[in-house]
Formats: structure tokens, C-alpha cells, sequence
């Protein structure tokens, strides 16, 4: 978002700025006034915008450094996410949530460290509580799409068994007809066509 703000603002700076120089060139002193002025306010503006930017890393450099300082003793960089495909995932809002429970269950906590992120996981058994911290709330973790995709993963596999489960019911359902000379003749819900006998096969 930020990425789009600075272009935004950028087009616009070149964009009234050539446009001063035609009107000055045509010399049409009132339009080139009102764009030399449009220019000036964008020009201040990307400046001032980017040097915010700026700012905001470095304050987010600095208070990363700051609670890696602070919680060294428990703290254990990774360079790569522990595996969470089988852990319920528990996100939290707060790092003091997340110390808190480290303090309970006393087990480290990895922490992979990237430029607008920092993510901090701690896994006890089944269960993995983890804490995002962000520059800017709309920045993405490479964690957000892990956990994401894990989720649709979990989606996709429930959605299976639930079929499945469907499956054995309908064929525990399944009634058998004794007909004369001993035959049999089975009345079940199954739906043709879900699964193939050995003669269809053929």
C-alpha cells in the first residue's frame, strides 16, 4: 500500500512538473503558477512520506532489537518455520500472552526475523501459539500464508473424511434381500457409479 502511495505521488510530481515547463514554454502564466505550485505541494509530500517510511522501519528495527535483547534467554532464531501441518494454531495479539505461557510450559521460543516482520512461535505438544509482530498492519509474513495454506489444507481434509463418513453410512444401511435358491440381492444407498466393481472394471 505504502509502495502504491509513493508512486501515486511520484506520477503526479512529473506529471505537473512537465506540465509547468509547457505552459512556461507557451508562456500561459496563470496555469503555469497553479502546476508549479501542484508540483512543489507533490514533491514535499513524496518527500515528507518517505522520510515517514523511513522512520517507521527504524522504529520497528529498533523495538525488535529491543524485545530480542530483552527475552534472549528464551528466545531461539530460525532460519527456517518449525513444522505446523498436524499443530492447532493458536494466534495471538499480544507478545505478553505468548511470555506468558513460555513461562508456563518452559519451552523456547523461535523467532524468524525479516525485514517488515518478526514471528515468534512456541509449541508445546499439538498445539503452537504464535505472534506476529508487524511494521504496518497490512504487511503479510511469509507465517500468514504458511498458516493459511495449512488451513485450507485442514479444510480440503475435513471435507474428505466427511465424505468418507457419508460413504460408510450409506453402506452400513445397505439391506439384504434373500431370494429363492439362496441368492441374495443387496438394496443399498450408495449411488451407482461411486466406486467400480470388479466387473465394470473389465
Amino acid at each position: 500500500m505504502k509502495k502504491i502511495i509513493i508512486g501515486v505521488l511520484t506520477s503526479l510530481f512529473i506529471i505537473t512538473l512537465i506540465l509547468s515547463m509547457y505552459f512556461m514554454i507557451i508562456e500561459v502564466i496563470p496555469l503555469f503558477m497553479v502546476c508549479f505550485i501542484l508540483c512543489l505541494l507533490f514533491f514535499i509530500f513524496s518527500v515528507t512520506y518517505i522520510s515517514y517510511s523511513k522512520n517507521e522501519l527504524e522504529n520497528f528495527e529498533s523495538n525488535v532489537n529491543n524485545i530480542l535483547r530483552l527475552y534472549n534467554s528464551i528466545l531461539v532464531e530460525t532460519k527456517n518455520y518449525p513444522d505446523l501441518v498436524n499443530k492447532n494454531i493458536i494466534k495471538l495479539e499480544r507478545l505478553e500472552d505468548l511470555i506468558d505461557a513460555q513461562l508456563e510450559i518452559r519451552k523456547p521460543i523461535y523467532y524468524v526475523k525479516q525485514l517488515q516482520t518478526c514471528s515468534f512461535i512456541l509449541i508445546d505438544n499439538d498445539e503452537a501459539l504464535v505472534y506476529i509482530m508487524k511494521r504496518d498492519k497490512d504487511d503479510i509474513s511469509a507465517l500468514d500464508i504458511i498458516i493459511k495454506d495449512i488451513n485450507i489444507l485442514k479444510r480440503q481434509e475435513d471435507r474428505r473424511k466427511n465424505v468418507s463418513d457419508d460413504l460408510l453410512s450409506d453402506i452400513d444401511r445397505t439391506t439384504v434381500i434373500k431370494l429363492d435358491g439362496d441368492k441374495k440381492y443387496k438394496v443399498s444407498p450408495v449411488r451407482k457409479g461411486s466406486k467400480k466393481t470388479k466387473k465394470d472394471a473389465k
